[in-house]
C-alpha cells in the first residue's frame, strides 16, 4: 500500500507517517520520500509531538473546510487554488497500540472518526480482531481479513460468509465490498526467500527514491543532543532578524524563541555556573559583521574575542568608560538625526526610525561586576540612551538586582517584561515563576519568560 501509493502521487500530495508497533518490518519504508517519519513505541518523545501535530492539523483543516464551506476533502481540493495534501498513518499490529495506554488509543479513536473526511487516512494491520474498540472499528470501511488460526474471527469481523481461505495459499484475503469476495494479496517485490525480498525490496524503494524530483516530506522535528546556532533554520519559527536574538528552541513545540531588541534591553539571570556568559557569546555569534560594545566580568572569560573584527572589549574600569562615552556620543548622533528627520515627518517614531539603521550591539556580562567595577551606579544610565535610540543590549545577571543603585537603567532593569532565566527558577525574584514547578539543574536548559509566561527551552551551545 505504502510503495504503490509513493509509486503514483508525487509528495507534495501524499505524505505519510509509520507507526510500527510490529517486529520493525516497515523500516524500509524509511527511504520513500514521501515518509515523513517512522516511529515505534520506544520513541515517547516522537510520538508526543507527533499526535499533537495531527491533533492541530484536524483543527487546522476543520477551520478551513468552514471557510470554504466545503463538506470534505474531495471538495475542498477541487474548489481551492492551494490543495491540502492528503496524509495516510500507518499503524502496523494495532494489538501492541493499547501498551502506549489510553491516550494512544483515544488519539487514533480520534483520526478514525475526524480525518478522513479531512483528508487524514488510518491504514492499521491487528492480528485478533477484538484488540480494537468497537467505537473505533466502527469507522473503518474498507476491511480486509487474511487467514487467521482462531475459527470465527473473520466472520465476526466482516460478517458470515461460505468462503474459507485455506492455510497453504498465502497472500489469500477476504474483502468486504458490496458482498464478501475472496481476493490475493500481492507483494511488493518478488518473494523467493525473505533474504532476497528484503534486498529488492530495498533496491525498489531506493528506485522510487530517486525518481522523485521533490524535496523530501519533512519529519517530525526532536530535541537534539546539543543546539548549534547554525541549526535554528531546522525549526519552525526561526527568522533572520538582527534585533531579535535566538536563545533555544522551545522544549514542547521546538519554535525558536528570542529575546526581542525593539522591546528594550534584554536581561539573562541566573546563578553561578548557570550558563550565563554562554548566551553573551550566543549574540557574538548573531551579531557577527556589526560592532559589539562587550563588557566582560572580572574572570575574563571572554578575552579571547577581544581583538575580533567589529568587538571593542573591556574589563577595566577605563575600558568600560571609554566605550560607555562611545556608545554616549553614538546615542547623541542618533538622537540629533532623529530630530532632524522629525521636522520633515512630524510623526515617525523612535522605534520607527531605529528600524532603518544599521545594528550595533552591547553586551554586559555580569551586571553586579560592572557595577561595582564603575563605583558610580548612575555612569550605566548612559545604556538607557543608547538602548532608546536602536542599540541592542544584552545583560546578564545574578538572581538578585540591587534595585537601590542610583542608576535609571538598573531599576529598569529590574522589572522587565522579557528575559531568560538560567538555572532554578525558584531562588529568583526578577520573573515570575509561574508554571515551573522542577528544579532546573541542567546547563543546557532554560525558561524564555514573556510578560508572565515561562516556556522551557533547549539552550543553544557554543564552543
Amino acid at each position: 500500500m505504502l510503495l504503490g501509493l509513493a509509486m503514483k502521487n508525487a509528495v507534495k500530495h501524499v505524505r505519510m507517517y509509520i507507526l510500527d508497533f510490529g517486529n520493525s518490518a516497515l523500516i524500509p519504508y524509511q527511504g520513500l520520500p514521501h515518509v515523513a517519519d517512522y516511529m515505534g513505541l520506544d520513541d515517547t518523545e516522537k510520538m508526543e509531538k507527533f499526535e499533537r501535530l495531527i491533533l492541530e492539523m484536524i483543527r487546522d483543516r476543520k477551520k478551513r473546510m468552514a471557510k470554504a464551506m466545503a463538506q470534505n476533502f474531495n471538495v475542498y481540493n477541487q474548489s481551492q487554488e492551494e490543495p491540502l495534501a492528503a496524509v495516510v498513518i500507518a499503524v502496523d499490529n494495532y494489538d501492541a497500540a493499547a501498551e502506549a495506554g489510553d491516550a494512544m488509543l483515544q488519539f487514533l479513536q480520534k483520526v478514525a472518526r475526524d480525518g478522513a473526511g479531512l483528508g487524514i487516512y488510518l491504514a492499521v494491520t491487528m492480528t485478533r480482531e477484538n484488540v480494537m474498540r468497537g467505537a473505533t472499528k466502527g469507522n473503518f470501511k474498507e476491511r480486509i481479513a487474511g487467514f487467521n488460526f482462531v475459527d470465527g474471527e473473520n466472520y465476526s469481523f466482516l460478517g458470515r460468509s461460505q468462503i474459507v481461505l485455506p492455510e497453504d495459499t498465502k497472500g489469500r484475503a477476504l474483502v468486504k465490498q458490496e458482498g464478501i469476495c475472496l481476493m490475493q494479496l500481492y507483494a511488493a517485490v518478488p518473494c523467493e526467500d525473505e533474504l532476497s525480498y528484503n534486498r529488492l525490496l530495498k533496491e525498489r524503494i531506493k528506485e522510487v527514491a530517486e525518481a522523485s524530483t521533490e524535496e523530501s516530506a519533512r519529519g517530525i522535528p526532536v530535541l537534539p543532543e546539543v543546539l548549534r546556532y547554525e541549526m535554528l533554520p531546522e525549526y519552525p519559527g526561526y527568522q533572520a532578524d538582527p534585533r531579535k536574538l535566538p536563545v533555544g528552541i522551545d522544549v514542547d513545540s521546538l519554535k525558536v524563541r528570542y529575546l526581542d531588541f525593539t522591546e528594550g534591553p534584554a536581561l539573562v539571570i541566573g546563578g553561578a555556573g548557570s550558563g550565563r556568559t554562554n548566551t553573551v557569546k550566543t549574540l557574538l555569534q548573531h551579531a557577527k559583521g556589526s560592532p559589539v560594545y562587550l563588557f566582560d566580568n572580572g574572570d575574563g572569560i571572554l578575552r579571547t574575542y577581544a581583538g575580533q573584527e567589529g568587538i571593542c572589549y573591556a574589563n577595566t574600569k577605563e575600558g568600560a568608560l571609554e566605550q560607555l562615552g562611545k556608545l554616549q556620543e553614538l546615542a547623541r548622533e542618533r538622537r540629533e538625526r532623529y530630530e532632524e528627520e522629525r521636522v520633515e515627518n512630524v510623526n515617525l517614531q523612535v522605534r520607527d526610525f531605529c528600524r532603518n539603521l544599521p545594528p550595533v550591539y552591547a553586551a554586559v556580562d555580569g551586571l553586579q561586576q560592572l557595577h561595582e567595577l564603575l563605583e558610580e551606579g548612575r555612569q550605566l544610565d548612559v545604556l538607557t540612551e543608547a538602548a532608546k535610540y536602536g542599540v541592542c543590549i544584552l545583560v546578564t545577571s545574578e538572581i538578585k538586582i540591587k534595585k537601590t543603585s542610583g542608576s535609571e537603567f538598573i531599576t529598569r532593569l529590574a522589572a522587565p517584561n522579557e528575559g531568560l532565566i538560567l538555572g532554578s527558577a525558584r531562588v529568583q525574584s526578577i520573573f515570575s515563576s509561574t508554571g515551573i514547578r522542577e528544579d532546573n539543574r541542567s546547563i543546557d536548559l532554560g525558561y524564555y519568560h514573556n510578560r508572565g509566561e515561562n516556556r522551557k527551552v533547549k539552550l543553544i551551545e557554543n564552543q
